[in-house]
Protein backbone atom coordinates (compact mmCIF):
# COMPACT_ATOMS: atom_id res chain seq x y z
CA UNK A 1 0.00 0.00 0.00
CA UNK A 2 1.38 3.62 -0.98
CA UNK A 3 -0.56 4.82 2.85
CA UNK A 4 -3.54 6.46 0.38
CA UNK A 5 -6.84 5.11 1.22
CA UNK A 6 -8.93 4.67 -1.84
CA UNK A 7 -12.18 7.50 -1.60
CA UNK A 8 -15.68 7.05 -3.29
CA UNK A 9 -17.37 10.94 -3.80
CA UNK A 10 -20.49 11.37 -4.74
CA UNK A 11 -21.67 14.68 -6.32
CA UNK A 12 -25.45 15.80 -5.75
CA UNK A 13 -26.77 17.11 -8.73
CA UNK A 14 -30.31 19.27 -8.85
CA UNK A 15 -32.74 18.40 -11.40
CA UNK A 16 -35.31 21.11 -12.78
CA UNK A 17 -38.83 19.32 -11.95
CA UNK A 18 -40.54 19.73 -15.13
CA UNK A 19 -44.52 19.91 -15.29
CA UNK A 20 -46.62 22.23 -17.23
CA UNK A 21 -49.62 23.52 -15.74
CA UNK A 22 -52.95 24.54 -17.75
CA UNK A 23 -56.58 25.90 -17.45
CA UNK A 24 -58.54 23.65 -19.73
CA UNK A 25 -61.87 24.81 -19.08
CA UNK A 26 -64.37 26.21 -16.24
CA UNK A 27 -67.81 25.36 -15.70
CA UNK A 28 -70.50 27.78 -14.94
CA UNK A 29 -73.47 27.61 -13.09
CA UNK A 30 -76.58 29.00 -15.04
CA UNK A 31 -80.09 30.42 -14.17
CA UNK A 32 -78.34 31.58 -11.17
CA UNK A 33 -80.16 33.61 -8.01
CA UNK A 34 -78.68 36.18 -5.73
CA UNK A 35 -78.15 34.59 -2.25
CA UNK A 36 -78.24 30.69 -4.25
CA UNK A 37 -75.09 28.81 -3.17
CA UNK A 38 -73.44 27.93 -6.63
CA UNK A 39 -70.63 25.73 -7.71
CA UNK A 40 -67.36 26.48 -9.94
CA UNK A 41 -65.24 23.40 -11.47
CA UNK A 42 -62.11 24.19 -12.45
CA UNK A 43 -60.57 21.26 -14.84
CA UNK A 44 -57.04 21.65 -14.32
CA UNK A 45 -53.92 19.50 -16.39
CA UNK A 46 -50.67 18.99 -15.87
CA UNK A 47 -48.71 17.37 -19.22
CA UNK A 48 -45.20 17.60 -17.84
CA UNK A 49 -43.76 14.10 -16.39
CA UNK A 50 -43.69 15.14 -12.91
CA UNK A 51 -46.01 15.51 -10.46
CA UNK A 52 -46.19 19.64 -9.19
CA UNK A 53 -45.36 20.80 -5.55
CA UNK A 54 -48.44 22.07 -3.93
CA UNK A 55 -49.97 25.24 -6.16
CA UNK A 56 -52.22 27.72 -5.82
CA UNK A 57 -55.54 27.56 -7.84
CA UNK A 58 -57.87 31.39 -7.86
CA UNK A 59 -61.22 31.55 -9.29
CA UNK A 60 -61.91 35.20 -10.02
CA UNK A 61 -65.79 35.54 -9.70
CA UNK A 62 -65.80 39.80 -10.51
CA UNK A 63 -64.25 41.33 -8.40
CA UNK A 64 -64.61 38.28 -6.17
CA UNK A 65 -61.34 35.80 -5.98
CA UNK A 66 -61.52 32.16 -4.36
CA UNK A 67 -58.36 30.32 -3.73
CA UNK A 68 -57.59 26.43 -3.16
CA UNK A 69 -54.01 25.88 -1.82
CA UNK A 70 -51.86 23.16 -1.86
CA UNK A 71 -53.09 21.37 -4.95
CA UNK A 72 -50.83 18.90 -6.13
CA UNK A 73 -51.13 17.00 -9.60
CA UNK A 74 -49.59 14.11 -11.03
CA UNK A 75 -47.91 14.05 -13.94
CA UNK A 76 -49.52 13.62 -17.26
CA UNK A 77 -53.35 14.11 -15.53
CA UNK A 78 -55.96 16.27 -15.00
CA UNK A 79 -57.87 17.48 -11.85
CA UNK A 80 -61.68 18.95 -11.79
CA UNK A 81 -61.46 21.42 -9.04
CA UNK A 82 -65.18 22.58 -7.39
CA UNK A 83 -65.33 25.62 -5.65
CA UNK A 84 -68.64 26.89 -3.98
CA UNK A 85 -69.85 31.03 -3.63
CA UNK A 86 -72.93 32.47 -2.44
CA UNK A 87 -73.94 34.65 -5.55
CA UNK A 88 -74.45 38.15 -5.93
CA UNK A 89 -76.73 40.14 -7.97
CA UNK A 90 -74.81 41.29 -10.83
CA UNK A 91 -73.04 40.42 -14.30
CA UNK A 92 -69.45 38.80 -13.12
CA UNK A 93 -66.52 37.99 -15.39
CA UNK A 94 -65.32 35.02 -14.54
CA UNK A 95 -61.52 33.41 -14.98
CA UNK A 96 -59.21 30.88 -12.84
CA UNK A 97 -55.25 31.24 -12.56
CA UNK A 98 -53.30 28.17 -11.29
CA UNK A 99 -50.12 28.79 -9.87
CA UNK A 100 -50.70 32.60 -10.04
CA UNK A 101 -47.71 33.14 -7.58
CA UNK A 102 -45.20 31.54 -9.98
CA UNK A 103 -43.58 30.39 -6.99
CA UNK A 104 -42.40 27.34 -8.20
CA UNK A 105 -41.01 27.26 -12.00
CA UNK A 106 -42.82 25.56 -14.79
CA UNK A 107 -42.31 25.14 -18.35
CA UNK A 108 -45.11 27.77 -20.31
CA UNK A 109 -46.70 29.45 -17.42
CA UNK A 110 -48.52 31.79 -20.68
CA UNK A 111 -51.49 28.77 -20.53
CA UNK A 112 -52.19 29.39 -16.47
CA UNK A 113 -54.78 31.63 -16.98
CA UNK A 114 -58.68 30.34 -18.56
CA UNK A 115 -61.51 32.15 -18.64
CA UNK A 116 -65.03 31.85 -19.41
CA UNK A 117 -68.22 33.03 -20.34
CA UNK A 118 -69.74 35.94 -17.52
CA UNK A 119 -72.09 34.61 -14.98
CA UNK A 120 -75.69 36.79 -15.04
CA UNK A 121 -77.27 36.63 -11.51
CA UNK A 122 -80.45 37.35 -11.06
CA UNK A 123 -81.84 39.52 -8.26
CA UNK A 124 -84.71 38.06 -5.44
CA UNK A 125 -87.66 39.32 -6.03
CA UNK A 126 -88.33 42.15 -3.60
CA UNK A 127 -91.48 42.56 -1.52
CA UNK A 128 -93.85 45.39 -2.83
CA UNK A 129 -94.48 48.30 -0.50
CA UNK A 130 -96.84 48.75 1.82
CA UNK A 131 -99.48 51.29 0.77
CA UNK A 132 -102.12 49.88 2.84
CA UNK A 133 -103.26 46.84 1.31
CA UNK A 134 -101.87 45.04 4.51
CA UNK A 135 -104.18 43.44 6.39
CA UNK A 136 -104.03 44.50 10.55
CA UNK A 137 -105.37 41.46 12.79
CA UNK A 138 -108.22 43.85 13.86
CA UNK A 139 -109.62 43.49 10.75
CA UNK A 140 -109.26 39.77 10.15
CA UNK A 141 -111.42 39.72 13.24
CA UNK A 142 -113.33 41.74 12.23
CA UNK A 143 -114.10 40.05 8.70
CA UNK A 144 -114.11 36.34 10.16
CA UNK A 145 -117.41 37.56 12.24
CA UNK A 146 -119.02 39.20 9.29
CA UNK A 147 -118.66 36.24 7.57
CA UNK A 148 -119.91 33.88 10.37
CA UNK A 149 -122.37 36.34 10.35
CA UNK A 150 -123.03 36.19 6.78
CA UNK A 151 -123.58 32.41 6.62
CA UNK A 152 -125.62 32.13 9.52
CA UNK A 153 -127.96 35.02 8.73
CA UNK A 154 -128.21 33.27 5.42
CA UNK A 155 -129.18 29.75 6.93
CA UNK A 156 -131.44 31.65 9.30
CA UNK A 157 -133.57 33.17 6.22
CA UNK A 158 -133.59 30.10 4.33
CA UNK A 159 -135.17 28.08 7.30
CA UNK A 160 -138.35 28.64 7.22
CA UNK A 161 -138.30 28.26 3.64
CA UNK A 162 -137.42 24.80 3.07
CA UNK A 163 -139.70 21.97 2.85
CA UNK A 164 -139.44 18.32 1.95
CA UNK A 165 -141.40 17.03 -0.15
CA UNK A 166 -143.90 14.32 1.80
CA UNK A 167 -144.27 16.07 4.95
Amino acid sequence: SDGFDEVEQTQWVQVPMIYDLSIIGIDIPVNVTEDEWVNFTVHVKNVGPYATPEVRLTLSIGEIMRTVDNLIIPADSQRAVIITWRARAGNHSIAADINPSMLNDETDPTNNIGTGENLIVSELPREPESGGSELTGAMIAALVIAVAFGVLGAAAAYSGRVRLKGR
